[in-house]
């Protein structure tokens, strides 16, 4: 009791988790038995593009056996990407750079050097620093190194990875007081450094933030090797000479003579492994990732194609870089390799850019289409790149400062893998000029009636963005969203919205080549198609009732209350429900706009005869969540319930309720009705069933039927009768369907 009591309060929380009894010791006799990695601020300004400055994360990795600084990297902001990257300078040699000392070289070291060049030839222009390679990293609970591209990254080059438990640094200490090393002895002698906290922060910091983040990273990577390879360790004793202590460098040169090296030299392919993956379908316009569209030649053969990857649901494995959004890598499942896709609006923007700079601007237009996104993306380099004024000293519009940040931590990203040289605009890619294209009004509509895209990167809209001469004249781009069960699909329903086309004048029309009216015909046909919904006064009472059920909910511990829509076929029970989801999620959007994780919705259909596990599938296909096929019920339910609480689900739509065995009495109905309930007093949401006359079907009968009428609202849903403004809508709408225009 009191101590630290007037001290640092995360000293106090240190003390408070650590547990009773002595600290146990794992040794480590070999290089790159045991290493540790993690992340903190680094506790230096630097001056970014644009004369921002701003401060950067240091990410770095030691080997326990010798305490050596295996890599150290300094990124903007630390993604999975740069720990895969730190794996892969690990297992490289820190190459010598031009101007530096000769002393610091390999062969002028405590190191090995004649045993280890012969063996590694990649030896001969080596800094002295050791070449180790990782057998276990020992990680914290971070989200970086815990993602699944960071356990992918060391599950390919075969290390062992071991988390450790949460809030509990000291299983971690020695990367922990490396990283703590590194501010007390290197940034605090750098100018702009900025103290570990307020207290001990000197006035007017950013004005002596004088180093750019490649500057600070080449002098880190210099006192690596230059000061922390060479200094004694106080851990780095030896029995035989208890009264020594031996340097980083020294210590791998005796622990190498008795544990060997292997070399392990990275391709270009195995950078590519390293990258983050996703699962898509390769469509007839190509792949779409961010609401960016990548294709290439070498995609011919397998547009609408099966990877043959079943635990994928035959998706393909796709590679994307985060810092550089020019190109991403396909594997090719049928014949090995790599096959690389080039943006297809790469041609739009001179500057290299990333994810932050894209989804930066996307969220600033959400009802864009990706060509006006990447024309915004490059005015926004652009206008940071020349400053204030133009070259003629005109004043041009000012950047907030959010874009400033924004534009410098860009330039200062570099890609994580190898660039070949950017290709030139090719036909396939460049887009010649429409005339009907550039004539369209681009009107958005009814501002107040526009519902609000999703202010959530990697997920695709659907929108129409194929256009004449593309590869997909078919209109087949926007068929792969239209599942409302997945969430590309559902998050493009959301934020769907139409753009009229313009009506041409007849001069206009008649005046345009065959093709071109063509196309310009099929895209007003298409616009027609998009059907508008109507707010029926039943609409409005399920929408009415659904939110009303969503309020009372919130704070119900059990019991919730739903609702169920039932109705003879062809009544618009579907469209009810789903004009219902979109209202709850757009509401939950805008009442909470930094919130992009969350999920408010989640929709799913019932198959003919379901079981139990069947249901249960088709909630984790929405959340997208990898499920092996071994997997029991009881896993993909946990699964399915721990996701929902975390991405705050506040309504649950069951379509197509109908298709279940509804006679509650059989085993098989019951066991699928038990599964509805269990995952609606499981998942803190409202449920909402829809089907064809569901009071007919015995799902309302027996004695779980009861506690389901008991605890649903029914609300039957009728057909809209024709009348005359409904005769007077077709009559409307099919002159506007002509597939000629009306005089001017």
């Amino acid at each position: 009791m009191g101590k630290h009591t007037t001290g640092s309060a995360r000293t106090r929380r240190s003390l408070a988790d650590r547990p009773d009894g002595p600290f146990g010791e794992a040794d480590a006799w070999a290089p790159g038995e045991v290493m540790q990695i993690d992340c903190t601020p680094l506790d230096v300004l630097v001056r970014l593009d644009d004369g921002v400055t701003g401060r950067i994360d240091l990410t770095g990795m030691i080997d326990v056996a010798t305490r050596t600084v295996t890599a150290a990297v300094l990124p903007p902001t630390t993604k999975s990407v740069d720990a895969s990257v730190l794996l892969a300078r690990t297992v490289t040699p820190e190459p010598m750079r031009p101007g530096c000392s000769q002393a610091l070289a390999m062969s002028r070291s405590a190191l090995p050097f004649e045993r280890l060049l012969d063996i590694d030839a990649r030896m001969q222009h080596a800094a002295a620093r050791p070449v180790v390679i990782p057998e276990t990293i020992v990680v914290d609970q971070g989200k970086v190194f815990i993602s699944r591209n960071f356990r992918a990254s060391c599950n390919f080059l075969g290390i062992n990875f071991q988390p450790v438990h949460d809030a509990s640094g000291w299983e971690k200490g020695h990367i922990e007081r490396m990283l703590g090393s590194v501010g007390t002895l290197f940034a605090q002698f750098v100018a702009g450094y900025t103290g570990f906290n307020a207290e001990r922060r000197g006035r007017h910091v950013e004005q002596q933030a004088v180093w750019s983040v490649t500057e600070l990273q080449e002098l880190l990577d210099e006192w690596l090797v230059a000061a922390w390879q060479n200094r004694p360790h106080d851990g780095l004793g030896d029995p035989v000479h208890p009264g020594r202590m031996f340097s980083p460098n020294e210590k791998y040169a005796a622990l190498i003579e008795t544990a060997g090296y292997v070399p392990v030299a990275l391709s270009a392919d195995d950078y590519v492994e390293l990258l983050p993956a996703t699962r898509r379908a390769i469509n007839a316009y190509g792949v779409k990732i961010s609401h960016r569209t990548y294709h290439d030649k070498a995609l011919n053969p397998l547009r609408h194609q099966r990877s043959g990857v079943t635990d994928h649901r035959d998706l393909w494995e796709i590679h994307y870089d985060p810092y550089d959004v020019s190109r991403v890598w396909g594997r090719n499942h049928w014949k090995g390799g790599w096959l690389t896709l080039f943006w297809r609006h790469l041609h739009r923007v001179a500057a290299p850019f990333g994810e932050l700079a894209w989804d930066h601007t996307h969220r600033a237009l959400p009802g864009a289409t990706e060509e006006e996104v990447a024309d915004a993306v490059a005015d926004l380099l652009k206008r940071a790149h020349q400053g204030p004024s133009d070259s003629e000293g005109k004043a041009s519009a000012k950047l907030s400062r959010r874009d400033r940040r924004v534009a410098a931590r860009t330039k200062a990203s570099s890609p994580a893998a190898p660039i070949p040289p950017r290709p030139a605009p090719r036909d396939s890619i460049d887009e010649e000029p429409d005339p009907v294209r550039n004539n369209s009004s681009g009107r958005q509509g009814d501002s107040a009636a526009d519902l609000r895209p999703l202010r959530r990167g990697g997920q695709a809209m659907v929108t129409r963005t194929a256009r004449h001469g593309s590869d997909d004249e078919s209109g087949d781009a926007d068929y792969g969203h239209l599942q409302l069960t997945t969430p590309d699909g559902w998050r493009g329903f959301v934020a769907e919205m139409h753009t009229a086309p313009n009506l041409l004048p007849t001069a206009v029309w008649t005046g345009l080549a065959e093709d071109k009216r063509d196309y310009y015909d099929d895209d007003r046909i298409d616009h027609h198609s998009r059907l508008l919904v109507v707010q029926t006064p039943t609409i409005r009472q399920v929408i009415a009732s659904g939110r009303r059920l969503v309020q009372l909910n919130r704070n119900a511990h059990s019991g919730r209350c739903g609702l169920m829509v039932s109705g003879p076929a062809g009544t618009g029970k579907t469209t009810a429900l789903t004009q219902l989801g979109k209202t709850v999620e757009v509401i939950h959007r805008r009442r909470h706009p930094h919130a992009a994780d969350d999920i408010p919705l989640v929709y799913i259909t019932i198959a003919p005869a379901a079981t139990p596990k069947m249901i249960a599938m088709e909630f984790a296909r929405f959340f997208d969540l990898p499920i092996s096929r071994r997997a029991n019920i009881t896993d993909i339910a946990d699964a399915v319930c721990g996701v929902s609480r975390d991405a705050r689900v506040t309504l649950v739509a069951v379509d197509e309720l109908h298709n279940l065995n509804t006679r509650t009495r059989t085993r098989a109905g019951a066991d699928a009705s038990d599964t509805l309930k269990y995952f609606s007093e499981r998942t803190p949401a409202t449920c909402t069933y829809a089907g064809t006359s569901l009071e007919r079907t015995g799902l309302l009968s027996g004695t779980r039927g009861e506690q389901i009428a008991g605890r649903f609202e029914h609300g039957p849903h009728r057909s809209v009768q024709p009348g005359p403004t409904m005769d007077r809508a077709h009559r409307r709408l099919g002159r506007q369907s002509a597939t000629t225009p009306a005089p001017a």
